[in-house]
């Protein structure tokens, strides 16, 4: 454990790997120690039960079981259908079955040096499609060749997870980064808010102009630039747009909501969208959802609502 210093206390730090990132959390020193413990063996229980990539979780089972039905848990069947809900308002640009996509691109083959030819990603496609998770009772199915990814929203339902416990702990001033693309924070009256830098769409380097306040929220950050393959001299950001079959040309996304697992699931779909698309879709969630956000597309131009 490390102490900071942080608006007029000091902090109690803890950093783990989990879900292929660190995991910060810091909580005030007049709390016992033992609660950071208890937030991260919360999170890495749902590391081990959800994430697609660990092996016999849930998703996992759905995965190698394609075709079949497997029995799960409520809080899957609960997450998976707001996720659906998210992906039908973007007419499928933001589809957590386009992992065989992901891997076409190349985003697990470092020695890949060619854009896939549009006949592979049309045929890839095929096995693309939100509307083919189904869901009976307590058992969820997926068909042949299908494969569902859990990066848009695991570590983020996580994250929710441990400030429940905090919460529960007493705890009223926290913080919780994880990755960078996930920080969710707890405040009272003695420190109202955090100061939370974003880091630059273009070169990734934080600077003070760049920062927004949150309370009580989360800031979630989807980039092109924070997970990319170069091929040819072009980059290509890890976040697809499902429909289209191709990596989404935006910058950067920027979201902010009271549910980790939202901010991300949203952050992740409106980098999704494309451009002409974008307005009556981020429209209908706004219907739907309560949250801020701005998207920087690739010339540069920066949408935003009031609180950016």
């Amino acid at each position: 454990m490390k102490k900071l210093l942080k608006a007029n206390n000091v902090y109690l730090s803890k950093t783990e790997r989990l879900f292929y990132c660190d995991c910060k959390i810091k909580i005030p020193t007049k709390y016992d120690a033992e609660i950071i413990d208890q937030c991260f063996e919360a999170m890495s229980e749902i590391d081990l039960k959800y994430n697609s990539y660990q092996q016999d979780s849930y998703i996992d089972q759905i995965n190698k079981n394609n075709g079949n039905w497997v029995k799960v848990d409520q809080q899957l069947i609960d997450l998976i259908q707001i996720i659906k809900k998210i992906s039908s308002i973007t007419s499928g640009a933001y589809d957590i079955t386009s992992m065989p996509l992901i891997r076409l691109w190349g985003f697990y083959n470092k020695e890949n040096d060619s854009i896939p030819i549009f006949e592979d990603i049309e045929k890839m496609k095929q096995n693309i499609d939100y509307n083919e998770i189904q869901i009976s009772g307590d058992l969820i199915k997926i068909n042949k060749g299908q494969e569902i990814i859990t990066g848009s929203f695991i570590k983020a339902f996580a994250v929710d997870k441990a400030i429940e416990i905090l919460k529960e702990n007493g705890v009223e001033d926290a913080l919780i980064n994880a990755g960078g693309s996930t920080i969710k924070v707890l405040n009272n009256a003695e420190h109202p808010t955090w100061k939370i830098k974003i880091p630059d769409a273009e070169t990734s380097v934080y600077n003070e102009e760049s920062e927004v306040l949150i309370s009580n929220e989360c800031f979630s950050l989807s980039g092109r630039n924070e997970n990319c393959i170069t091929i040819g001299n072009q980059k290509f950001g890890h976040i697809l747009n499902a429909k289209t079959g191709y990596p989404s040309q935006t910058l950067q996304v920027g979201v902010i909501c009271e549910q980790a697992f939202l901010s991300d699931v949203l952050s992740t779909a409106l980098f999704a969208v494309e451009p002409n698309e974008f307005p009556n879709v981020v429209q209908e969630l706004q219907e739907n959802f309560e949250f801020e956000f701005y998207r920087i597309e690739n010339n540069g131009l920066k949408i935003k609502s009031t609180c950016f």
